[in-house]
């Protein structure tokens, strides 16, 4: 088998199953799966000098938070981790600097269990420990994230659910890169939400 083959071999017969398995959804490289009020998503990323003798592949997760989107008018809409407001390589989880690689000297069966370890020992608890949005508070603080600051997005979420001294916590600073038109939208359906929670009481 060439390296694209074994490349299409490991998803199909290490990645998929793994995800699958926990309820993950696949469409093309990426599977995904509903939290709570939020959406994750795990991305492969092929790179663009990929040939039948070498390839390397990117392995990514994404989280997709729906309040973000519905404040920004934007529908709730996921293609894979780079449209994700949260991102990371698994190489943070496994804290690895082995890039998921595949050349003529590549031992098939030493990247195999590799992918196999990455994937079972460290992605998979990550996406069952998310599954719901007080599971997120602790995201930034664990991670690097190549996306926004999402602070604010779980701090809507909770108080739309009716934790208020979390989630109002986590909206007292709001990132100063957003530009005010989008600060303006965040603070305005804080707000509104506070209102709703009070009418309730």
């Amino acid at each position: 088998m060439n390296a694209i083959e074994i490349r299409n071999l490991i998803i199909k017969e290490v990645i998929a199953p793994a995800l699958k398995k926990i309820g993950f959804k696949k469409s093309g490289n990426n599977f995904f799966q509903e939290g709570e009020r939020f959406t994750k998503v795990f991305s492969i990323t092929n790179s663009s000098w990929n040939d039948k003798d070498w390839v390397q592949f990117n392995l990514d997760i994404g989280i997709l938070f729906h309040i973000a989107n519905e404040i920004n008018g934007r529908e709730i809409k996921v293609s894979n981790t780079s449209s994700c407001h949260f991102e990371i390589s698994v190489l943070q989880l496994n804290g690895s600097d082995q890039l998921f690689k595949i050349g003529p000297e590549t031992e098939i069966s030493n990247f195999r269990k590799y992918v196999d370890d990455t994937i079972n020992d460290y992605v998979i608890p990550f996406l069952n420990h998310y599954s719901n949005i007080e599971d997120c508070t602790d995201l930034y603080s664990k991670y690097t994230s190549h996306g926004w600051d999402i602070k604010p997005f779980i701090g809507l979420t909770l108080i739309e659910k009716g934790n208020i001294e979390i989630g109002t916590k986590l909206l007292e600073k709001i990132n100063p890169t957003y530009n005010e038109e989008f600060r303006q939208k965040i603070i305005k359906h804080r707000d509104f939400l506070l209102s709703n929670l009070e009418k309730k009481m």
